[in-house]
């Protein structure tokens, strides 16, 4: 449960860093609809041109799209410098997020 705590905690700290650079948080935000916006048009292109692409409506792919985009946001925010584990346990650096009074997964994505 201590973890869970300080998991919450990083989070937090985590939020309240971005906050303090709105503008950045802002147009990062604002990017990332643009972006996701624009991959969505251009499945909406190939559905306009083609109607159904193997017995695929644009409902049913649309459907798929954001249940996708939404897990893959989800794991990106939970999990986030899981990514760099391999690379970092390389190096020797893991060791010290080992013995450290925190859970691993918490002093692994609080690298950051």
């Amino acid at each position: 449960m201590n973890a869970l705590r300080l998991y919450l905690r990083y989070l937090g700290v985590s939020c309240r860093g971005q906050m303090q650079y709105r503008a950045s948080f802002v147009m990062l935000t604002l990017g990332q609809f643009l972006m996701t916006g624009l991959e969505f048009v251009g499945v909406w292109v190939l559905f306009t041109r083609f109607g159904q692409i193997q017995g695929w409506t644009l409902p049913e792919v649309a459907l798929f799209y954001g249940i996708i985009n939404m897990a893959f946001a989800l794991s990106d925010a939970t999990s986030r410098g899981f990514d760099i584990l391999p690379t970092w346990s390389r190096a020797g650096n893991s060791t010290a997020s080992c013995c450290a009074r925190a859970a691993p997964c918490c002093s692994w994505p609080a690298r950051n």
